[in-house]
This record gives structure tokens, sequence and C-alpha cells, in this order.
């Protein structure tokens, strides 16, 4: 076998095409040369491994050992990817280990929720090396909110890196969005002027690069996925729970087309026909009994009624509690509180597992605030198990986020980095 530390001896005499050095960008397009080809699926694994010797690369990608050092030694000249310490050996010289050269250029992703709007600085393995914050409230009209985006991006292309660097920016929102145009279409945030926000047109207009829009849990499955997940398993659910319940998928290792309309689906499955009406106009939807509206709901109709509950004390009216204090009073022994919420989190763990037995899922991301308590998220993650013990040989693993308030930030950047990659 040809030793690795002979790489430059091999390249005298397999010499690199012309003199002319590849870089990302030249990764994209439906033509690419055999040879292009070859060099971003070398580039594409050890993204996706993080750390892997020549070996490794020989066994993966089925080339002669020649010719994948030929294939390393360019992305090494492109300064692509760099040489990581040595590996154990396994008789003789110790192996080179490579890795992506995580900053040779960047992304930012830009995440518009209900609650805040954040802009992140991110590198190819997707590492946070600046974020900023706006906290929504109704003075952030859809001007005043891309007025913050345009100059925090301002200041990272004078302040972080160079325009150059920059391969796109990447942008995650909430409600119906128009993936293709990049328009956000429906007005789900506080202020009556984010219908039809042409917002990647004016972004891309402002900075001269590559703009994509896709929706909030979707792209925080795809940051999630590609961060934590991606060498282990090929399928994925991000769900997330809140005012709305919503699901980004991963199968095959790909997000799961979206067309930007159909991010809650996952709260409008049906758990019950004869349960109470969704504001979509159907009846017992998952998200009549679990969302935080559907909790809030039933512990005001309960104590009504007349049941007792610690939650009187804190919120007047009543029709004011906050979710906070409902999950408060559980931790103090209020049954009433325990007793929705409990339920809430079954339900959810019913439609978990019927997302899993039409997908194939093997692993569960459970996001949002059923994963912001013990009881809430064991309830969930039982709920599910229990209903799965019927398929033995189905076996699902159940985590929280690792990336949870900027996830979806993280997964705008990388919908940026797997154009160019994959």
């Amino acid at each position: 076998m040809i030793e690795l530390r002979t790489i430059r001896l091999i390249r005298h005499y397999y010499p690199i095409g012309c003199g002319v050095t590849t870089v990302l960008e030249d990764f994209v397009g439906r033509t690419l040369s055999s040879k292009m080809k070859s060099l971003k699926l070398v580039y594409g694994l050890i993204r996706k491994h993080h750390i892997v010797s020549m070996a490794e690369l020989v066994d993966m990608t089925k080339y002669k050992y020649p010719s994948c050092v030929r294939l390393v030694e360019e992305l090494l000249e492109a300064q692509l990817i760099c040489e990581n310490g040595v590996g154990e050996s396994s008789g003789g010289r110790k192996p080179f280990l490579y890795t992506i050269h995580s900053n040779y250029r960047y992304v930012i992703g830009v995440a518009i929720a209900q609650g805040y709007t954040r802009v992140v600085l991110l590198n190819l393995n997707l590492d946070v090396l600046h974020e900023r914050v706006l906290k929504m409230d109704a003075n952030c009209t859809a001007a005043m909110t891309l007025q913050f985006i345009v100059s925090e991006i301002e200041w990272i292309l004078t302040e972080r890196i160079a325009s150059s660097e920059l391969l796109g920016i990447g942008i995650a929102a909430a409600g119906s969005l128009d993936t293709k145009a990049g328009i956000i279409q429906s007005n789900l945030y506080l202020t009556d002027d984010w219908a039809h926000v042409r917002i990647a047109e004016q972004l891309q207009h402002r900075f001269n690069t590559m703009v994509k829009l896709n929706n909030g849990s979707v792209l925080a499955a795809l940051g999630e996925y590609r961060k934590n997940y991606w060498k282990d398993t090929d399928s994925l659910a991000y769900t997330v729970s809140g005012f709305s319940l919503r699901c980004g998928m991963i199968a095959n290792g790909q997000l799961l087309r979206n067309n930007g309309y159909m991010e809650d689906s996952f709260g409008h499955t049906v758990i019950d026909i004869h349960g109470p009406q969704c504001q979509c106009g159907a009846f017992g939807c998952l998200e009549t009994y679990a969302s935080i509206p559907a909790i809030r709901s039933e512990v005001v109709k309960r104590i009504k009624q007349g049941e007792a509950s610690l939650v009187t004390d804190m919120a007047d009216p009543i029709e004011r509690v906050h979710m906070e204090e409902i999950l408060h009073a559980v931790e103090q022994g209020d049954r009433l509180c325990r007793d929705v919420v409990e339920k809430a989190a079954s339900y959810y763990g019913i439609g978990i597992s019927n997302l899993v037995f039409m997908n194939h899922i093997d692993t569960v991301i459970i996001g949002g605030f059923m994963a912001s308590h013990p009881f809430l998220y064991d309830t969930v993650v039982q709920t599910a198990r229990q209903r799965l013990l019927h398929y033995p040989k189905c076996h699902v693993t159940f985590s929280k986020p690792q990336s949870t308030y900027n996830g979806a930030a993280i997964g705008a950047g990388c919908m940026i980095v797997d154009h160019f990659i994959l």
C-alpha cells in the first residue's frame, strides 16, 4: 500500500489538471465533470464525518487508493480541507487525518419568529461565531425588522468577514411561505405589514449573494441533523410545541420536500374525530389538545367550573394565565394543572408515535415547551414508547434539541451550505 506521507510525490506523477484551483462554488451545477463530482463527493464525506483518514475515504468512495490521494491533494491545495493530526496505526506509519477547512467560507442564518429575530454568523461546521437578537414586540414592523437584519449583516461584512467569503444568507420564518420566490405570505407576526414580504429579493439585491427562505421548524430539523445526527441516522423528525405544533423531517439524509405552507400539518393530524373543533375547521386536531392555547383554555374552563387551582392566585383575570404559571403550579403539586398538562403531553406522545408509524423515523427530537419541563417530556416519551411496543423491531431514539434558541437560524445557514455541497 502507498504510504500516506508520499501524497505529494504521487501528485508529481499524477498532476492536477491545468493548475486550476477548485473553490467551493465550483461544486454547484447539473453538468459537473466526473472529476468535479469526485472532488465534491470526497469533500462531502469529510464534512459529514468531521475527521477522516485516507483509508476510510477509500473504503467509503470505493475509489482506488492513488485516485483518492490525488483528490485529497487537490482539496488540500485549494485549502478546502486541512490535515488534523494523525490516527492510530494498524502497522507502519500513522495515517494523516483530514477535516474541512471550516473558515474557508461563511454563511449567515436569520430566524424570524414571533418572539425574537436572530442573526447568526456561521462557519462551514455550523459553529456560531456571532449572534445578535431583536426582541419582537408591537413596534417591530416588517420594515423595522428588515432594517435590523440588514444593519447586522452590514456589520458582519465590515467587522468579521469579507463579502467574498460569504456563501449566502438563509432565512427561517413562520407561517405560509413562497419558498421559491422567497416571500413571507401570511401575517403571523405582531404588526399588520408582514403579509407578502419579498424578503429574499430585498436581501439579495442589497448584498448581491444567494438568499434562500424556508420554515423555521423545517430548518431547525436540518441544522440539528447535520450538526449532531448525520453520521448515525438517515431519518429524523424535529417537533416544535408552542402556540402551534410544527414539525420538520429528514428522510434518506435529506430535508423532506417542503413547499412552505405545510409546516403546521403535524398539529392538524386528527387524534379524535369527535374532539373539539380546531381553527382550521376540522375536529379533534392534535393542536386542540396539546398546544399552549389548548392547555390554557382547559385550565381556565375547569377553574370556572369550580375546581380549585393555585393559578387563581397567579393570574387576574384567570383568562390571562400564562403557560409558565401553569407549569409552576404543577411543580407546587397543583392537581388540576398536572392533570391537564399530563393529558396534553400524552396526546402529544400519540401524535409522535403516529408520525413514526407513517414515516419510519428512527430519531425524534422533541422541542418547544414539551421539552422545557421534565414531567412533560417524560410523559411524551413514555406515551410514544408504549404505543411503539407493538412493533419490537422499531427502535426509536427520543431526545431534546442540542441547539435550542438558535436552532432555526443555524438550520437556515445550513441550507446555504447544503446548496453548494450536496
